[in-house]
């Protein structure tokens, strides 16, 4: 069944290829299959361009964008709610500070991503996989994953459960390209299944404490478990900080406003510096920072359509 939905600031294609999700495929001109745990949607839409820009000053014109959303009526909330439909996207574009020409270039580059709200315990197995890889690489692990453990769909495998992937023992992971990934996993199942983190569970934690009771499991620590909150747990203020954004922060934003310091170098600062960074440059942002670093990881990292 088909449902339609207007909406503004959408980019399929760019939100597949943002790092933040993947399972989510191209399957033709304007088409996507998405799946999330043992859900799948085609996605189609139809684009309006009417020229919007993100300067910061007088604000954007808002774009058109025709979605069509293919699934069981039974999942049309589900899937509406995971695409983050109802978020005011260009209100957060309102807030771009005109002055910094570096992430306004940013956010025309990410126009149209938007911030999926995915299933919490594949979001935990996905970045323990991302760990030391590219996209294509992860997306490739995760669907073998998905296709040794996984339940069989029509056509497709749903992601596994923690119940299916620690009834298959250490070696059910094994032959899948994961390295050291391998125990992190298994024994991220088995401590999930000990004391599992129901979606709405976390999401209703305050952030430091989420992101402490991650950091518990086998395998996560502080950019994955920032991944995990902000793709998996709604807490679109978090912002996960990698090898590239500690580049991107020390060159955009440490190095041009030293105001005649002499510079510390950038393998000397720790990752509370990095965390100031963030505090000091993006405080307009609180609230919606993980918006703001999709842009940057968007305009610089995430691989082009």
């Amino acid at each position: 069944m088909a449902f339609e939905i207007e909406t503004g600031y959408f980019d399929a294609r760019k939100i597949a290829a943002s790092g933040q999700v993947f399972r989510m495929y191209e399957a033709g001109a304007g088409a996507f299959d998405v799946y999330s745990a043992d859900k799948h949607l085609r996605l189609t839409e139809e684009r309006r361009e009417d020229g919007q820009s993100c300067t910061g000053t007088d604000g954007p014109e808002k774009d058109n964008v025709i979605l069509r959303l293919y699934c069981p009526e039974k999942d049309l909330r589900y899937w509406r709610w995971y695409l983050d439909l109802d978020r005011d996207y260009e209100a957060v574009i309102r807030l771009v500070d005109a002055k910094d020409g570096y992430l306004r270039s940013c956010c025309e580059a990410g126009r149209g991503i938007r911030i999926l709200r995915q299933n919490t315990w594949e979001m935990m197995i996905s970045f323990i996989i991302s760990q030391q890889k590219q996209i294509p690489s992860i997306r490739k692990c995760i669907e073998g994953l998905c296709a040794k453990l996984g339940s069989r769909m029509e056509g497709w495998y749903a992601f596994p459960t923690a119940e299916q992937i620690a009834a298959a023992g250490p070696a059910g992971v094994q032959g899948l390209s994961l390295g050291y990934r391998e125990r992190y996993i298994y024994e991220t199942a088995v401590q999930y299944l000990d004391h599992g983190i129901p979606d709405g569970t976390l999401a209703s934690m305050p952030y430091s404490d989420a992101k402490k009771y991650l950091l518990s499991f086998t395998g996560i620590g502080e950019k994955v478990a920032n991944c995990i909150l902000l793709f998996g747990a709604g807490f679109v203020d978090a912002f996960p900080i990698d090898t590239h954004i500690k580049d991107i922060l020390y060159r955009e934003y440490y190095l041009p406003n030293l105001n005649g310091k002499t510079p510390v170098p950038q393998d000397k600062l720790t990752m509370r510096d990095y965390e100031r960074l963030t505090e000091e440059h993006f405080a307009r942002y609180s609230g919606v920072r993980g918006i703001v670093q999709q842009w940057i990881f968007a305009s610089e990292v995430a691989p082009k359509g």
